[in-house]
């Protein structure tokens, strides 16, 4: 359900709340986040359970919203954890794993130290749940409190759902190889400083120059980079994308997300409809013609917002009704880095890319 401000979550829609749900997931919109104070005070008076975080956009079925709040029955979450990288704690909070089958996992997406808290994680869960979420925060990339419980909002941590329910992760970008491989000679966590132990950009500029129409200027690094990502290789697997988002004035390329020293990259390439192709993919690989799926729950790179523009509508609408006789209703938010696991390996953090869970 949304709502465009605190002011429309009338009495009456709350006492609604209350009777729908034991518990609910909040998506807040960076646009609204000077409401979210008054948002858990008047759920916790209320005295409704709820868990949630703050991110760029919101979107219900086709419809993308820089303000206001969704607030989504989350009736198979049977514990929500605060998350901290330290296993052991984390252990001991989850307790016996058999009755679960799926997690949600809402991480501040600015945070320090996430391959450690990833790392925590699946030596805590394992292969035995689908884990799928996004990282919160702001577009401005200025780190700020972003994820909330009763208890209250909060930074550098993660918020880790546990819930009963089945379901079928789905992984889609869109992007294609265009040059490489390359290897990342030096780097810093989220900044590369050389490729092929070369200045990154200058790699990076050469490679795109010298076989497309795009020529970079002192003004156009990010409207052509939002256009050539970096993909990260895995053996056995689809890249792992990375936005080099920010170039740096001694060269360095800054991603949002790390890219490790000595891993083997490509410059990836795509356009609009290739990444809409990529949503349409989601939403089969999310289809099950044997069991009914009533939510489909999206986490949507930023950057891959921005870049459609006017068209992320078709990419909703892609998701919500292609390869689908009954569409689910569609939940979701633009991130700061997607995170899945689906039980064949360690919990990947992505960019650019669209991660989704038909929850059945």
């Amino acid at each position: 359900m949304y709502f465009e401000t605190i002011k429309h979550l009338s009495q009456e829609k709350i006492v609604e709340l209350s009777a729908n749900a034991d518990t609910y997931l909040v998506f807040l919109a960076e646009g609204s986040a000077s409401e979210a104070e008054e948002l858990i005070a008047t759920l916790n008076q209320n005295g409704i359970n709820f868990f949630g975080a703050i991110y760029p956009t919101i979107f219900q079925d086709n419809i993308n919203f820089e303000s206001g709040f969704l607030i989504i029955p989350a009736k198979g979450v049977k514990k929500v954890i605060k998350v901290k990288n330290n296993a052991d704690s984390l252990r001991e909070q989850v307790g016996d794993l058999s009755q679960y089958k799926t997690a949600f996992l809402l991480i501040d997406g600015l945070m320090e130290n996430k391959d450690d808290l990833f790392r925590d994680i699946y030596s805590v869960v394992g292969t035995s749940v689908n884990i799928v979420g996004g990282g919160a925060g702001y577009f401005t990339l200025q780190q700020n409190p972003c994820l909330f419980t009763n208890e209250g909002i909060f930074m550098d941590g993660a918020l880790l759902a546990l819930i009963e329910n089945k379901s079928q992760v789905a992984v889609k970008h869109g992007w294609d190889m265009f040059a490489g491989p390359f290897m990342v000679t030096s780097s810093e966590n989220n900044v590369i400083h050389e490729i092929n132990w070369q200045p990154a950009f200058d790699v990076y500029k050469n490679a795109i120059e010298s076989d497309s129409e795009h020529m970079f200027n002192d003004t156009n690094y990010f409207d052509i980079a939002k256009m050539f990502p970096i993909g990260i290789h895995k053996d056995g697997k689809d890249f792992v994308v990375r936005d080099p988002y920010i170039l740096r004035s001694n060269g360095h390329i800054e991603c949002i997300s790390d890219i490790p020293e000595n891993s083997m990259i490509y410059i990836l390439k795509g356009d609009q409809d290739t990444l809409i192709n990529a949503a349409e993919e989601v939403s089969i690989a999310t289809n099950d013609a044997e069991r009914d799926c009533k939510c489909l729950m999206v986490f949507d790179c930023i950057t891959r917002v921005k870049y459609l523009d006017d068209r992320f509508k078709e990419e909703l609408d892609m998701m919500k009704f292609a390869n689908k006789e009954v569409p689910p209703t569609v939940y979701g938010v633009s991130t700061l880095g997607e995170i899945a696991s689906t039980g064949y390996g360690y919990v990947e953090f992505y960019n650019k890319t669209i991660v989704a869970a038909a929850i059945y």
